[in-house]
């Protein structure tokens, strides 16, 4: 029968090993995070329409998202000193 044929081709397939591939070194942390950067979650509640001037404030400043542009601007904000 024709499906004879087919059915010797897949299990010849089947029966056959792939050759080993090297594995690449896993650095173990996710690509485009700096090393020794960790970032936790954070959940807060605005207004909808300070969220959308959040968003906006980003866009401005060149951010793809709002997180970011937080995590950036919280980083380089300089507090004053309490005496």
């Amino acid at each position: 029968m024709a499906f004879e044929i087919k059915k010797d081709k897949i299990s010849k397939a089947l029966g056959e090993t792939l050759p080993s591939v090297p594995k690449a070194k896993s650095q173990g942390r996710r690509a485009g995070r700096p090393s020794g950067k960790t970032k936790h979650p954070y959940q807060f509640t605005l207004k909808p329409q300070n969220r959308e001037k959040l968003d906006r404030i980003a866009e401005q400043a060149g951010y793809s998202g709002a997180s970011t542009f937080l995590d950036d601007w919280i980083e380089s904000y300089i507090e004053s000193s309490e005496e």
